[in-house]
């Protein structure tokens, strides 16, 4: 006996249908993540499909981390629609990948969701961290703002165990001033 492990390249209509149809949310990770590898805009229309329609949380997340290795305009416009999403874990991640992309659209995108507020306190977090990352190279003329948005945050957001405040210290640690 022998153990090995077998790679298989599927073509591209087979992952998407693998994606879109098969009953088991393990496959259709796997037919994510394969897509991603792939890449190209056939590859991010079948991703952003997933991330507003799959009916498991557990599948959208992933797809939103495979989006954020896709480094299209495209992909960040299916994340920005993924901020909609009911599920907290989801925005969470989409937030997270969101920060892949350094352009004003996805800065713009992420201060939103921290200006606003979400229901959840991790999403919140999550969002003040990443803008504290993401003001450096093309938008370092938005680092006065950002130290200024999240010293507000500091000031007057707490949350369950100070999550949001914890995640506004992790942005200001990230900003490289």
């Amino acid at each position: 006996n022998f153990l090995k492990t077998v790679a298989l390249e599927y073509p591209t209509p087979e992952l998407k249908a693998q994606l879109k149809h098969d009953p088991d949310p393990i496959s259709r990770i796997y037919a994510a993540i394969a897509l991603a590898k792939k890449g190209g805009l056939e590859a991010v229309n079948a991703l952003s499909e997933a991330l507003t329609k799959d009916p498991f949380w557990g599948v959208r997340v992933e797809v939103a981390k495979q989006l954020a290795t896709i480094k299209l305009d495209q992909a960040a416009t299916a994340l920005i629609a993924g901020l909609q999403d009911k599920n907290a874990k989801v925005r969470r991640a989409v937030v997270e990948s969101l920060s892949e992309f350094k352009t004003t659209e996805s800065y713009q995108a992420i201060k939103q969701v921290l200006e606003s507020g979400d229901a959840s306190y991790y999403t919140e977090a999550s969002a003040a961290h990443s803008l504290g990352g993401m003001v450096s190279g093309n938008l370092k003329e938005k680092q006065e703002e950002i130290i200024s948005l999240l010293k507000k945050i500091l000031a007057e957001r707490s949350g369950w165990n100070e999550v949001v405040r914890s995640g506004a210290i992790g942005g200001l640690s990230n900003i490289k001033t």
